[in-house]
């Protein structure tokens, strides 16, 4: 173990808040005890740890060049207002030229807001979803506040950026493209198939003509009580649950 860390280090960490940086150095930061085991379950990813206790006051192994560093030197270098006791810098995952996709799944139309696509990758990790299609002005998957947010699932659950459209239209006949939508047909009423794919769109905006016009039909969650709308991770946690509650009966 080391017991510095070079300014060059301290720069490098820092910047990686920025997307513009994180692209170029093809790197990402994970902070806190959870996530940092998460990390170091794929040990390929890691390129430097950082902490500030003991080294075996973790419950994990630390990297023989793991730098230990003052808690006020931690906090200079964090993301978080309260950081935690140790963030790792990784390496981005590599997404295959053609990835093959697995369905049913999810695909999300400019969900920009962070912590929901955050809490989205780690619902999908629980319900068993292994990929999440994503439009290219989705919410960044490396942003510190998704990483955050998806506690860890990020490196289980595989993001693919795409033009949503193209790949709505290049699916096989037979595919469902069902778009949540408050004038759709009752999720509870619908024959989900094994061919689905699931479009969510921001709060804001809901989907995109050009989305909407590739889809096969609309679902929605019916309302039982008061309230103008659902939050978008929560609409897919509750769609989730319910394709695999049919796939059980």
């Amino acid at each position: 173990m080391q017991d510095n860390l070079t300014n060059s280090d301290s720069k490098l960490i820092k910047s990686l808040q920025q997307k513009k940086y994180r692209n170029a150095e093809d790197l990402f930061v994970v902070e806190g005890v959870k996530l940092v085991g998460e990390a170091l379950s794929h040990p390929d990813l890691v390129q430097m740890v950082v902490y500030t206790d003991d080294a075996h006051s973790y419950g994990y192994s630390l990297p023989a060049n793991a730098a230990r560093v003052s808690h006020a030197d931690l906090q200079r270098i964090s993301s978080l207002k309260t950081p935690n006791r140790i963030l790792a810098v990784c390496r981005q995952m590599e997404m295959p030229a053609a990835p093959r996709i697995n369905l049913p799944l999810f695909a999300l139309d400019g969900v920009s807001d962070p912590g929901n696509l955050g809490t989205i990758i780690r619902l999908c990790d629980w319900f068993g979803f292994r990929q999440l299609v994503c439009s290219a002005d989705t919410a960044d998957v490396y942003n510190p506040k998704v990483v955050q947010a998806s506690m860890g699932s990020i490196f289980r659950v595989q993001l693919i950026y795409l033009n949503l459209p193209e790949f709505f239209n290049h699916l096989p006949k037979g595919h469902a493209v069902l778009g949540a939508d408050m004038e759709g047909a009752s999720i509870y009423d619908h024959e989900f198939t094994p061919n689905t794919v699931i479009v969510l769109g921001s709060e804001a905006h809901g989907l995109r003509v050009s989305v909407s016009n590739c889809l096969t039909g609309k679902i929605a969650i019916p309302q039982f009580g008061g309230g103008e709308s659902l939050n978008v991770a929560v609409s897919a946690a509750v769609i989730a649950s319910e394709i695999r509650r049919r796939e059980r009966h």
